[in-house]
């Protein structure tokens, strides 16, 4: 059913009234769309949508999209996470962030620390843990939203990481362990390379 209008009003988006409903879609599923009408960016639409899986898995999606009037243009922006246990010993997470174009959040943030965001960051990692063993896999991309374009921007991908935590060797009074990680930084001009950390 419908919830509560939201009613807002400022200098950027004029008078601003928000028509949310929500729906329960099954046990495991629920959603709530709504209509964002303001007077001087235009009508915008948006959904979240929440959900867990049978199989262990469960997340949120939130989009947001309008035309805004003032500038001419389609704008809106993507926020996925979702988490997922494929075994006791195996995980993976992911917490994903767009926008399709860079002044979005300067327009449309609300509070502080995301109007004035200057950083948007995606990451993905996938775990394994064994008894004294784990490895992680972990791919990371950042936009810069102060800058013109991504194109010198530093990205990781991938980092892959392997942690032995301490223990025995063999009937020896030793005992070891170690941290390793293994980084690519890219980006599309500018210096690239990679680099190996061993830590035993």
């Amino acid at each position: 059913g419908f919830l509560l209008p939201v009613i807002k009003n400022s200098t950027k988006r004029g008078f601003q009234f928000g028509i949310p409903y929500y729906l329960a879609i099954s046990p495991s599923q629920e959603a709530t769309v709504y209509l964002d009408v303001m007077t001087k960016r235009g009508v915008g639409t948006g959904a979240d949508y929440r959900y867990m899986m049978r199989s262990g898995g469960h997340g949120e999606i939130n989009a947001y999209l309008l035309y805004d009037t003032d500038r001419d243009m389609t704008r809106g922006n993507l926020l996925a996470r979702h988490q997922q246990y494929f075994s006791p010993t195996l995980f993976l997470s992911a917490d994903i962030a767009l926008t399709m174009d860079r002044d979005f959040y300067r327009d449309f943030g609300e509070v502080t620390g995301e109007y004035n965001k200057q950083y948007l960051e995606s990451t993905a990692f996938l775990t394994k843990q064994w008894d004294r063993f784990s490895l992680t896999s972990e791919l990371r991309y950042t936009e810069d939203l102060y800058a013109a374009n991504n194109n010198l921007t530093l990205q990781k991908l991938p980092i892959i990481t392997f942690t032995g935590i301490k223990q025995q060797l063999g009937p020896s009074p030793f005992f070891i362990s170690f941290d390793s990680s293994f980084t690519d930084f890219y980006r599309d001009n500018g210096t690239k390379g990679q680099r190996l950390d061993l830590h035993p």
